[in-house]
């Protein structure tokens, strides 16, 4: 072979070979495609349990669990913090465990501008016998915001009434009633997801 020949002979080898390469690597990589579609889900849209139970007309009082207040997989997103917290060190019961709120500000939607009805123990921001208040927290337990830590926000709500009032007795679990928006707001106490605009409160029937 002469000297001129051999460099194309030698670059057509090369050239086949590539092409045998790619040739050869192609169904894998088809293969890997068809792979990855079967593998993608497409996400399931989880429809809140409420939707079907709402009355139409917001006037109408709706009576509301507090696991309503949570919209589907919080409770999953809160175990998961709590679990976070404590491996963090912050010793359950501790001063730093009393001063932390954990949760989110997510909310059922749907709830927004319903009149609703819950029961709760009210926490107030201000103290003394003759106090009279316009504004204070619900909460599902008892000592919440005061000697336990907060709620998460989307568990506490922030109850505003045009009528001062006087709140007795706070181990008295209460009824409430109101128009829900969920609107948060950030207070010294707690942080809320919720907010009532009071319309009646009574005491709370075990």
């Amino acid at each position: 072979m002469s000297r001129r020949l051999a460099p194309l002979a030698l670059f057509l080898i090369a050239a086949c070979s590539a092409e045998s390469a790619v040739a050869k690597d192609e169904p894998n990589a088809v293969e890997a495609s068809t792979q990855a579609k079967k593998e993608y889900v497409v996400p399931e849209i989880v429809e809140d349990p409420l939707a079907n139970l709402l009355p139409e007309d917001k006037n109408e009082v709706f009576k509301l669990e507090w696991a309503d207040l949570l919209p589907p997989g919080e409770d999953e997103i809160i175990a998961k913090q709590y679990a976070q917290l404590f491996a963090g060190g912050i010793a359950e019961g501790s001063a730093d465990d009393l001063a932390t709120q954990i949760g989110t500000f997510n909310t059922v939607d749907i709830l927004d501008g319903h009149k609703i009805k819950i029961g709760g123990f009210t926490v107030p921001f201000e103290y003394g016998r003759d106090a009279k208040v316009t504004e204070f927290l619900l909460v599902p337990y008892y000592g919440a915001c005061l000697h336990q830590p907060p709620p998460p926000p989307n568990q506490t709500i922030h109850v505003k009434t045009d009528k001062p009032m006087k709140l007795r007795d706070l181990a008295q679990a209460v009824w409430v009633e109101g128009y829900v928006s969920t609107s948060s707001s950030y207070t010294d106490l707690a942080n809320t997801a919720y907010t009532l605009t009071l319309t009646h409160m009574e005491v709370y029937d075990y």
